[in-house]
């Protein structure tokens, strides 16, 4: 038996409750301008999955070659079913966020998530009447990365911030209010960088150097991107794109503040499927659970996508406020 995989199970059915502690990363520190009341945080809300005991039982059952289950394994979909977090709690969790003012309140395909916007001036009303004059929402930068994450402090001798009553026994995981990973510069971006200085030396001690771009092309895209981890179809909600993506913006930019989606097109069954992620499908940032690296995570739903058939051609198309594209991410299978 995995020790390693019982523990994370029994950590991950524990309670939660108690979040926003005082302690500040050493690595991050207030940024010099204050947030905007309508400055938004993207909140992401771990719900609290079900019968972990039981899953806890079939991990023991099916690795056990004396056992009658040995190697009966679930499949995905059924896994899901198994696991997937009560309806009364999602609804719960969905009421807290729209009673606080959130907007864009909307729950996964798979049901074990629910994505929100609050702007900074109403996030501290996601603690009821104790996170009135026990909080304030201030805006911190990376001393590495740069950019700008706006998080709910508790006041100075102020109690540890804790969920309601009503909320907490449905959340497992809150990310986005409170959370300041511990980040390190993503390697493939840095490889990035390293790669493009090696090529502008190169070329300016054996090649002159480029001509300046013709009036009116267009210029570089702010942000650039890479793949994180491979996409897959989900198989627990059907018509749904999942990708995982590395960023790097010029001048330590927030992506959040540069991009308004991706454009999205496949092949499956002879068709061709395309459709646009736009922010409210996409959730950028340093998040822990990846490392702290730079990543932004799309769940994108294609109208007549299938789920347990393969697809190929995929393409990415990072689109920007501004109007201009980034370069396209292709990947052959999914």
């Amino acid at each position: 038996m995995n020790a390693a995989l019982m523990a994370s199970l029994a950590a991950w059915s524990s309670s939660f409750a108690e979040i926003c502690p005082h302690a500040l990363p050493a690595e991050w520190s207030e940024h010099e301008h204050a947030p905007r009341p309508a400055e938004p945080l993207e909140l992401l809300v771990a719900l609290r999955q079900r019968n972990l005991p039981v899953l806890e039982e079939l991990v023991r059952n099916v690795s056990d070659p004396a056992h009658a289950q040995y190697g009966q394994y679930m499949s995905a979909a059924a896994l899901g079913e198994l696991l997937r977090p009560s309806a009364a709690g999602a609804a719960a969790v969905r009421r807290w966020l729209h009673e606080a003012g959130a907007t864009a309140v909307r729950t996964v395909a798979t049901g074990d998530f629910v994505r929100a916007t609050v702007a900074a001036t109403n996030a501290t009303l996601l603690f009821g009447g104790a996170g009135s004059g026990a909080a304030s929402v201030r805006a911190y930068t990376h001393s590495a990365l740069g950019g700008r994450l706006l998080r709910v402090a508790p006041a100075p001798g102020a109690a540890p911030l804790q969920l309601p009553p009503a909320v907490a026994p449905h959340v497992q995981l809150l990310r986005g209010l409170c959370d300041l990973p511990a980040a390190q510069p993503r390697r493939r971006a840095r490889r990035h960088r390293e790669a493009a200085a090696l090529a502008a030396a190169k070329a300016e001690g054996g090649r002159a150097a480029a001509p300046p771009a013709p009036a009116g092309a267009a210029a570089a895209a702010p942000c650039t991107f890479d793949w994180f981890s491979f996409p897959t179809l989900v198989a627990a909600g059907d018509g749904v794109l999942n990708a995982s993506l590395s960023w790097s913006c010029s001048d330590g930019a927030s992506v959040s503040s540069l991009l308004s989606g991706f454009g999205v097109s496949l092949r499956q069954g002879g068709k061709t499927l395309t459709a646009t992620a736009s922010s409210a499908e996409v959730v950028c940032g340093t998040p822990s659970w990846v490392g702290g690296n730079p990543s932004c995570l799309i769940g994108e739903a294609l109208p007549g996508l299938v789920n347990h058939a393969r697809a190929s051609g995929l393409a990415l198309t990072p689109l920007f406020k501004d109007g201009s594209k980034g370069t396209v991410l292709e990947h052959g299978r999914v």
